[in-house]
């Protein structure tokens, strides 16, 4: 038998095996979840155990035969995502924080866009939100009305576009002979990442966050490589978007930095040249908007640091949370597998996808 075949059949084993005894023992361990939002120790005071555990048994069976089978493309995931995330929709809006980005959206819809971006940190309160996404909710009353819908389409297509956007970089990335897959298995782990539902239906910007910082990187690894004016815009316009989408991505913005190092190698001055170039494309839009905004800007990053960091300290959510109740605990483990399997292929690209974990859990930045 060959090593290959050896380890498929293994894999056919043990990755059901550990989907369903895992979930078992989460739940006996429920009460050590401190997710403020989807614990598990309050799903199971109302849904019986068992239940679940054999509609569990049942779905890791059918994953069985479904693996003979090839993942389906970047496009047919993105639609199983949006299928998946609508059937959440009924879910209702639990965080106050939404009131906020209603509060800016319906200011656009009522008054157009020009009062939005004239009156944004003025009549419209902003408290620690960067207008992005509000901006694209008010878009979206202004388009299809004033409802729930609107919101959801919106959030289940950035949502879908952010899987999508998975599929294609990581297959941009990765894939050479013999690692076709990896495009489509990029998309599938995020598809069992379980939180993400909760946040699909929501009017929050996490999600449209998300789909702004894949965008990103797809555009800048495209510019990086292709090169072209409408490509390189493209990649600048992208990360200022993902800049003015919410505060956090700031930080998260290094990985593009690495992404840069990794395509150095290839063509140093010809990928040099491009990447300066969308740097100084994004800087020239964000030195407008921070010149716009500056009193604005200034004020909430007083806030941010004075009063909401110290007392988000207070409601922080431990990794144990994060990493195996909250996403799935299969793919926290397959994920620390590929950091031996990287280290010993002597493989750099690994670092790029690891690099917002390794984020936060070197500067212990846990979820509030």
């Amino acid at each position: 038998m060959e090593p290959l075949a050896r380890n498929e059949k293994l894999s056919l084993v043990l990755v059901p095996v550990l989907s369903v005894s895992s979930f078992a023992v989460l739940y006996w361990l429920r009460q050590f979840d401190d997710n403020r939002l989807t614990s598990w120790h309050w799903v199971f005071e109302h849904v019986s155990f068992p239940p679940v555990f054999a509609a569990l048994v049942l779905l890791a069976a059918l994953a069985v035969l479904a693996s003979r089978y090839e993942l389906p493309s970047a496009k047919v995931l993105a639609a199983i995502a949006f299928i998946v995330g609508a059937a959440f929709w009924r879910v209702p809006e639990v965080i106050l924080d939404s009131s906020r980005y209603f509060t800016q959206a319906k200011h656009l819809s009522e008054f157009g866009v020009l009062y939005f971006l004239r009156e944004w940190g003025g009549a419209i309160e902003p408290w620690t939100d960067m207008p992005l996404v509000p901006f694209i909710y008010g878009i979206g009353f202004s388009v299809l009305g004033e409802s729930r819908m609107a919101v959801q389409l919106i959030t289940t297509s950035a949502f879908a576009g952010a899987l999508w956007l998975t599929c294609v970089s990581a297959r941009e990335l990765f894939d050479k002979d013999g690692e076709q897959a990896i495009g489509p298995l990029a998309g599938a782990f995020l598809l069992s990442i379980p939180y993400l539902y909760s946040q699909v239906p929501l009017m929050l910007v996490d999600v449209p966050a998300m789909f702004f910082l894949v965008l990103g990187f797809f555009a800048f690894q495209r510019a990086l490589k292709s090169g072209g004016w409408g490509n390189i815009a493209f990649a600048s316009v992208a990360i200022f978007a993902m800049l003015i989408s919410k505060y956090s991505q700031w930080m998260f913005a290094s990985v593009y930095v690495l992404l840069f190092f990794l395509k150095l190698k290839d063509k140093p001055s010809l990928v040099a040249r491009r990447g300066f170039t969308v740097l100084a494309g994004t800087f020239f839009l964000f030195s407008i908007f921070l010149l716009a905004y500056q009193d604005v800007v200034s004020a909430q990053m007083e806030l941010l640091v004075n009063y909401q960091r110290p007392g988000l300290r207070r409601w922080g959510e431990s990794f144990l949370s994060t990493f195996f109740f909250q996403i799935n605990p299969i793919v926290t483990i397959c994920a620390s597998g590929s950091a031996f399997v990287a280290f010993r292929r002597k493989d750099p690209r690994w670092l790029v996808t690891a690099w917002l974990v390794l984020l936060v859990l070197v500067m212990r930045i846990e979820r509030s």
